[in-house]
């Protein structure tokens, strides 16, 4: 997903523990586990959403083969008089 090695891992991991600490560090990863979590909960039901409305939109036909066409009011009003 974000294309990160090991070694870049594992360097975020060594920085986090130093800045953050060893009693905050599994309090923060596990919040940052939820974010992500619920990020991909999100993404995963926008592509949803979107492949249905793609489906929907490629079983209707398009509005101009079921509609009359614009003038032919006009040509029963010239008929009738």
């Amino acid at each position: 997903m974000f294309d990160i090695g090991f070694w870049e891992l594992a360097l975020i991991f060594i920085v986090a523990l130093l800045v953050l600490g060893p009693a905050r560090l599994p309090e923060i990863a596990a919040r940052v586990g939820g974010w992500v979590g619920n990020a991909r909960k999100i993404v995963r039901n926008l592509r949803a959403q979107m492949e249905e409305e793609i489906a929907v939109n490629e079983r209707k036909p398009p509005a101009a083969e079921n509609n009359k066409p614009a003038d032919e009011p006009r040509r029963k009003t010239d008929e009738t008089g």
